[in-house]
């Protein structure tokens, strides 16, 4: 725990290495909680803008889903830590890929309602949704 010492990644946790050889559940907490280790949780801060062709943007907010959920619900079997790493595409996600793990109308809206995700915006205080 040295300043310079050795960089922990994020595919260290799986890996069972550094600090997750012991932070695995059994011997002590699991890392599944972020906010054990990190006092503030390292998303970005800005939203994410998807602008797919041929359809409105997406806005994904961290803020939002890490009210709901743990880190990693998504990160990393769903999504990886690197950002363009897995190219989202609709139809895998209607088949429960991608946001539709969760957007399955169980969890949350189902992916096929397009307009509660795809929204053109006019300014910065309204929105008209496209769909």
């Amino acid at each position: 725990m040295k300043k310079d010492g050795p960089t922990i990644s994020f595919a260290d946790h799986a890996a069972g290495k550094l600090c997750f050889s012991c932070h695995n559940g059994k011997k002590a907490f699991a890392y599944t909680d972020c906010s054990n280790c990190h006092a503030k949780v390292p998303f970005p801060k800005a939203p994410i803008v998807y602008k797919p062709a041929g359809a409105a943007p997406v806005t994904f907010s961290h803020g939002f889903h890490t009210q709901a959920f743990e880190c990693n619900k998504c990160h990393t079997a769903i999504w990886p830590m690197k950002k363009g790493a897995k190219k989202m595409t609709m139809d895998p996600m209607y088949e429960g890929k991608f946001c539709g793990v969760c957007h399955n109308e169980k969890t949350a809206f189902a992916a096929t309602d397009c307009d509660k995700c795809h929204i053109e915006r006019k300014n910065k205080t309204s929105a008209l949704k496209i769909w």
